[in-house]
């Protein structure tokens, strides 16, 4: 079974959408949540779509097995943190059409090319995780995980909000976005996604929910927005590049850089068993963490193992997306393509590589 069903809600609601519904999670681009998150913040490193598989029951619903991830109240907090942002991604990108997120950390985080997620002054608490960009504007999102078994359904009909969604609607207003060449306090909208666990053991059902109040007080559009979006979309590619192994770094940065190199000689292309065929630069998820596949003798290597295993999970961050970086575009390509095997969204891929589904390089 490739899916499981969340009970969902939005506020405010979507007018092709009623304010409670279920939504079906689809495992593969539940795991290319996952890695985008991964590559985007430096862990954690997995083969996620196994992972999932794993840890989740063979039910309808959503539903982890035992009493959830991890034994003792610690792990089982980190846990629901890493998952909570993993479907918060997931939600955003598909439903809500993000296209791409990085994370925050402390009460000031600079991104290169003069953007900063400040505190607003004189608030107090914790930052929301994360910036994120869609077509046309900014967002800021944080993401709660929670085992908290009260009625959901019976809060949402009466107009209240579970606290784990009051704590998160905390957080992102206290956050403001600054570009030093353009304005102060730029708008927003702000995402509490609160997700919901249901066990084996706990009897409650899953849910996701989602909440969008918006924040900032200067509107930024057209050419002022895509240039903010295209230093956002260029940090996240030389974030993945060096979480994947292409490029040398830090993940931290203090000062504007000097840029980047895009590793163009090592564009491949693969085809799987579905029959897509995929170019960019392909990274192998194993037990050892990324290795980034630079050759056809890696692609031999790899597909060995493959054959080993019965599958063997790859990313890929594709030519499209490397060559919007590398021309200064902003990619609005958020259309996802699922095959059996593949999830491709906005530049990153998630796919299941099998013994002798791959060409040559691509000769780019």
């Amino acid at each position: 079974m490739t899916t499981r069903e969340v009970r969902h809600f939005r506020e405010p609601p979507v007018s092709a959408r009623q304010r409670i519904v279920d939504l079906d999670v689809n495992l593969l681009a539940l795991a290319h949540a996952a890695a985008s998150e991964a590559l985007g913040a430096g862990g954690p490193i997995a083969a996620f779509h196994d992972l999932f598989v794993g840890l989740l029951t063979p039910t309808t619903q959503l539903t982890w097995r035992g009493n959830g991830p991890g034994v003792g109240r610690e792990l089982r907090r980190s846990y629901s943190n890493i998952n909570g942002r993993t479907f918060a991604r997931w939600y955003l990108q598909n439903y809500e059409g993000v296209l791409g997120m990085l994370p925050l950390e402390g009460s000031s985080t600079t991104i290169p090319g003069g953007i900063e997620v400040v505190k607003r002054p004189g608030i107090k608490g914790d930052m929301p995780d994360c910036i994120g960009w869609t077509n046309s504007g900014f967002v800021i999102a944080e993401a709660k995980g929670t085992y908290e078994e009260s009625d959901w359904n019976a809060k949402f009909c009466s107009g209240q909000l579970p606290a784990c969604l009051q704590k998160a609607n905390d957080q992102i207003a206290r956050a403001q976005i600054n570009h030093y060449l353009s304005a102060i306090d730029i708008a927003f909208k702000g995402w509490a996604i609160g997700s919901r666990w249901a066990t084996e053991f706990n009897g409650v059902d899953p849910w996701l929910a989602a909440i969008d109040p918006a924040f900032g007080s200067t509107v930024i559009e057209g050419e002022a927005f895509e240039e903010i979006a295209i230093k956002l979309q260029q940090e996240y590619l030389r974030r993945a590049l060096i979480v994947s192994g292409f490029s040398s770094g830090s993940l931290t940065v203090k000062e504007l850089p000097g840029g980047f190199n895009i590793p163009f000689d090592s564009v491949t292309s693969f085809e799987t068993e579905s029959g897509a065929t995929h170019t960019g630069l392909f990274v192998a998820m194993g037990p050892s963490g990324f290795s980034p596949i630079r050759n056809s003798t890696a692609v031999e290597i790899i597909s060995l193992h493959a054959d080993a295993l019965g599958h063997w999970n790859v990313l890929v961050i594709t030519k499209k997306f490397l060559d919007a970086v590398a021309d200064g575009i902003l990619l609005r390509d958020n259309e996802a393509r699922l095959t059996a095997d593949s999830y491709v969204r906005h530049g990153i891929g998630i796919l299941e590589l099998r013994r002798g589904e791959h060409s040559e390089s691509a000769g780019i």
